[in-house]
């Protein structure tokens, strides 16, 4: 008897293992969402663009996960979406976790099954748990408070109670260590990927910003000019009017004077 629990014990260990392997393999397309939200931080300006664009990205990551499910029984399914699902709240904002939450709902409800309603709840949940996290935490994104939304994401797997009580402890016993886990590396990994991308695009913003731009006043410098030069040749062929108003700034040597020298103003 003690021998057939001791195997019984270790073939729930490789089944959990093998859980916690797939559900790890769908967070591969994790790498494909953080280019994609690189290229969006890159060419969409302004932040409801922005969040927009990242929740679709976020969306379609949820998406592919949920093409890589654990079928523990008919209409029981189990994924990686929450991870995606939970750090649309702090990188695309409210409204943005609302939208990837619909998302991924409409699919889940499609496919059905007994395990449906409790489905769209965990969906639901960790939709809500980034919204929360965004509001509470530091709005910059640290490992550490990585780790308390990772932990938060895997109460995800609370939704099985919705089940019969029966059914809800078997599926917990299976899922509950490997979700829990997957919940907390993925969003740490995930989430530390995509504000390391988002920190280096307002870096880059910023350099560009300062290479345009004259450090005493703020206006467009020489290296402007040039680039207008590049683009008026498009904004004639549009018949896009424009303007450009070229000045200079002249300091003498002895600091009591300073002379504002206009220079062209002309219409385009």
């Amino acid at each position: 008897m003690s021998r057939g629990g001791g195997e019984s014990g270790e073939f729930g260990y490789l089944i959990q293992f093998s859980i916690l392997g797939q559900l790890i393999a769908s967070l591969g397309m994790g790498a494909l969402v953080v280019m994609g939200y690189g290229l969006i931080l890159r060419h969409f300006r302004g932040r409801w663009y922005e969040q927009y664009a990242s929740a679709i990205v976020l969306a379609c990551g949820a998406l592919a996960s949920m093409t890589n499910p654990i079928t523990l029984q008919t209409g029981i399914i189990f994924d990686a979406r929450a991870v995606f699902i939970a750090l649309a709240g702090p990188f695309a904002g409210p409204a943005g976790a609302a939208l990837v939450a619909i998302f991924v709902a409409i699919p889940r409800i499609l496919i059905g099954g007994e395990g449906m309603i409790a489905g769209v709840a965990g969906i639901a949940i960790s939709a809500s748990v980034g919204v929360v996290f965004a509001r509470f935490a530091p709005k910059r994104r640290t490992i550490g408070s990585l780790f308390v939304l990772g932990c938060m994401t895997s109460l995800t797997a609370a939704s099985v109670f919705l089940l019969d009580f029966r059914t809800a402890m078997v599926v917990l016993g299976s899922i509950g260590i490997p979700t829990t886990l997957t919940s907390i590396v993925g969003v740490i990994i995930l989430g530390s990927a995509l504000e390391a991308t988002k920190r280096n695009t307002d870096y880059l913003r910023v350099v560009e910003f300062n290479a345009e731009r004259d450090p005493l006043t703020g206006l467009f410098n020489r290296r402007a000019l040039y680039q207008f030069e590049e683009i008026y040749p498009r904004l004639r062929t549009r018949k896009i009017k424009s303007a450009v108003l070229c000045c200079s700034i002249l300091i003498a040597s002895n600091r009591s004077m300073t002379g504002l020298v206009m220079c062209a103003a002309t219409m385009c």
